[in-house]
């Protein structure tokens, strides 16, 4: 889905280096064609979303590396 939407893997780069102001922003305010949630989750819910996308960095980074030492 976020293929066709031309939105960014939120394993890359281009998400994770922002800080959790700017995701939070963009959870609570959507951006380009996401939605704005911020009447639908509450403060500690967007922290449980920015966590959660935080976690697919270190899954990411975690399967990079077992491929590498499998090598």
């Amino acid at each position: 889905m976020g293929a066709s939407l031309s939105v960014p893997d939120l394993r890359s780069n281009q998400v994770q280096r922002n800080d959790d102001a700017f995701l939070r922003q963009v959870i609570k305010n959507g951006k380009g064609n996401m939605p704005r949630f911020g009447r639908d989750f509450s403060e500690k819910e967007i922290d449980a979303i920015i966590q959660l996308v935080r976690s697919f960095a270190t899954e990411s980074n975690e399967k990079a590396q077992a491929q590498t030492s499998r090598r």
